[in-house]
């Protein structure tokens, strides 16, 4: 009778553990202690090395007349340890990290893993938080929130999860990371890259095949180029060269707000908000926005309006604005170029072959002879001219 138990318990238990990769370890030294029965039996790791992982705690194996089951928690304490030791235990694609320093805490069965990193050091990054996994073939969902802790780290580690992160070179700050194998969550804490700093959240949601981006940040620029964001909006954002100044940004793939506080390009500062809009046919930017210039070139014009001004100087001009690229409402308008100045309020249409203002201006001086070039283009059409 004891035989015939025995036989069928080793049965359970080839057919419970026969998959498990426990060859790939390798040499095992150390110190175990085995207590228990037929039925159930207890495993302590006082101390057992795993290449260069050092390996304390417990395990505890149930026999069962159908299942067997089999619980632990274990801290591994490594040091240059290469993560490829894990992955035969794991069904999911571990990113590509450095040899990793510091303590993970495994607990779990057969069919659920919790991997706690306690300050575990890969390369520029160190980890602090959990990752949970399913072990079986029915179940290898995976869920994790890891506090990540950057020092000039590149994103491309991320890539197995994400397949389109923004090019923006090694990362320095807190990231906090959270998600699933559908979802991922970035909260950035004054992480550093490129000429910026960012702080807020950055998500991705991946339903039914199609990728959904979403993000609420805020940014300090010093001399920052627009490039880094154009990929992620199906806008065309206006070519204005770097930017320095404070800018929080909220929208989506096809939405964008963009709030601006004392933001300078060039010679100009602008603050307001300015929003864009791709959902329907035609791509829709509208603003409303205080700016201010001193020593200005037209360029700048140029790209928001989409409008080729003739090259008669650099100007100064304070105002408020308020419209889309085609159409701006202007108000407390003061503007001069060389000796020439104007103040008024009115409205600019900028959608024809030449641009239509009208409104209210007063001057003292006004040197027709240096602005008329601005006013008039050569053209057959005797209706090319503008009309102020």
């Amino acid at each position: 009778h004891v035989r015939s138990r025995r036989q069928r318990q080793m049965c359970i238990r080839d057919s419970a553990y026969a998959e498990l990769p426990l060859g790939t370890l390798g040499p095992i030294d150390g110190m175990l202690q085995f207590t228990g029965d037929l039925e159930e039996a207890t495993i302590v790791i006082h101390h057992a090395e795993i290449g260069k992982t050092v390996l304390t705690g417990s395990a505890a194996l149930e026999f069962g007349s159908s299942t067997s089951e089999l619980t632990y928690d274990v801290t591994a304490a490594m040091q240059a340890q290469s993560v490829d030791i894990v992955r035969p235990f794991l069904d999911i694609e571990l990113p590509v990290l450095a040899p990793m320093t510091g303590k993970v805490q495994l607990t779990g069965d057969l069919e659920q893993m919790r991997i706690a990193p306690n300050g575990v050091q890969t390369g520029n990054i160190n980890l602090t938080g959990s990752l949970d996994t399913g072990l079986s073939a029915d179940d290898s969902d995976l869920a994790y929130d890891v506090m990540v802790d950057l020092a000039g780290q590149a994103l491309d580690i991320l890539t197995a999860y994400v397949a389109d992160l923004p090019a923006v070179g090694p990362v320095t700050g807190k990231v906090q990371v959270s998600g699933d194998d559908k979802d991922l969550r970035l909260d950035l804490d004054r992480a550093q890259f490129l000429n910026s700093e960012v702080s807020g959240v950055f998500s991705t949601v991946l339903k039914e095949g199609s990728e959904t981006l979403s993000y609420d940040l805020s940014l300090i620029a010093d001399g920052q180029s627009l490039t880094v964001i154009r990929p992620y909006v199906e806008v065309d954002l206006p070519d204005i060269g770097p930017f320095s100044g404070a800018i929080t940004a909220k929208g989506d793939q096809t939405k964008l707000v963009l709030g601006f506080d004392n933001v300078t390009v060039e010679q100009t500062a602008v603050s307001g908000e300015m929003n864009l809009d791709g959902t329907a046919d035609e791509e829709v930017m509208t603003y409303d926005l205080e700016v201010t210039a001193t020593g200005q070139g037209w360029n700048i014009l140029e790209a928001i309006v989409d409008f080729e001004f003739p090259d008669v100087g650099t100007f100064d001009l304070s105002v408020s604005l308020k419209g889309t690229g085609e159409d701006v409402a202007f108000e407390d308008l003061v503007f001069s170029i060389e000796e020439s100045s104007v103040t008024g309020a009115g409205r600019g249409i900028f959608s024809g072959p030449q641009p239509e203002i009208s409104g209210t201006f007063e001057t003292q001086t006004f040197d027709v002879t240096h602005i008329y070039p601005c006013l008039l283009y050569t053209s057959d059409a005797a209706d090319d001219s503008l009309r102020v």
